[in-house]
């Protein structure tokens, strides 16, 4: 009988007892901190960012990668982001799925609070990813390019909360 086995006949899980080494509940471990060796109960599901158009003005809680905004699909630069960043993780994060290769440009602006940095994140499989290198990038924008048919996370941080 193999470890796993063992480990269900006993009715014990290989997650009791883990530790994120957040020093919390909450569990923020992602493929980009675990690396090449994470399984997957490890790794942190990301929403479908579905197949309507882009609507970049979010609602809710969107304050941890599984909670992201269901943007839907994009095609070219947005016009528009809105959010409300939670003060409790001062992130919030938008799902999307890219239906053309084409050079992503964000702006954030109108923040209430102070933009410390925006990321965009690979999401395949519905899994948030490691970060991408921009083309060029500031405290609040950037530029990435991406490729037709992948699924992105965008990523803005605002220490403390705040809404842009």
């Amino acid at each position: 009988m193999g470890p796993l086995l063992w480990i269900l006949a006993l009715g014990c899980s290989p997650q009791d007892g883990a530790d994120s080494g957040t020093g919390t509940d909450e569990d923020t471990r992602t493929p980009a901190t675990l690396g090449p060796t994470a399984e997957p109960a490890d790794l942190v599901s990301i929403p479908d960012p579905g197949t309507g158009e882009a609507d970049w003005i979010s609602v809710g809680d969107i304050g941890t990668p599984d909670l992201a905004w269901p943007v839907g699909v994009v095609s070219d630069t947005l016009p528009y982001v809105e959010g409300t960043v939670p003060e409790a993780t001062g992130n919030a994060y938008f799902s999307w799925h890219a239906s053309a290769d084409f050079q992503f440009d964000v702006d954030i602006y109108g923040v209430f609070g102070e933009t410390e940095w925006v990321h965009l994140h690979r999401g395949d499989d519905l899994v948030f990813g490691d970060e991408i290198e921009p083309l060029e990038s500031t405290a609040s924008s950037g530029s990435w390019q991406v490729e037709e048919d992948g699924i992105y996370i965008l990523e803005v941080r605002v220490p403390g909360g705040g809404f842009f």
